[in-house]
């Protein structure tokens, strides 16, 4: 299903609500019928409008926080000889040299490549000119 398409079912149960309220408030209130519609058809168009805005939250897509984490640049805290521990985002991650050879020492500066499970795949931090 399309994220629009799941936005527009899920905000069916508040027009819905809405359109309750605006009849009570014509029967107990005396609220002419063209202005309940003009108040329906101004929540309508709100949240048409705000659509942009909220459409990440209503996508399903589930990208894992390690994963988030490729092309960061980290720090390491424990050597990584291939294997060690490094700090990315104030976070500390058991983190893995590319290709699993060699040895960083601590205090190093590595970029995170990419993730095998929960274990960061870093390369030696390169500044670009």
């Amino acid at each position: 299903m399309k994220v629009f398409h799941r936005y527009l079912l899920l905000q069916l149960p508040g027009w819905a609500f809405a359109v309750v309220v605006l009849y009570l408030l014509h029967l107990w209130l005396g609220l002419p019928p063209w202005a309940a519609g003009l108040l329906l058809a101004a929540d309508v168009v709100k949240d048409l409008v705000l659509y942009p805005w909220l459409r990440r939250a209503y996508e399903n897509e589930y990208v894992p926080v390690a994963a988030r984490l490729a092309g960061e640049t980290a720090e390491v805290v424990q050597e990584l000889a291939p294997e060690g521990y490094v700090r990315v985002r104030g976070e500390l991650w058991r983190a893995r040299t590319l290709g699993g050879t060699g040895r960083t020492p601590a205090g190093t500066r590595v970029r995170v490549t990419g993730v095998r499970g929960t274990t960061l795949v870093v390369e030696p931090w390169r500044e670009r000119a």
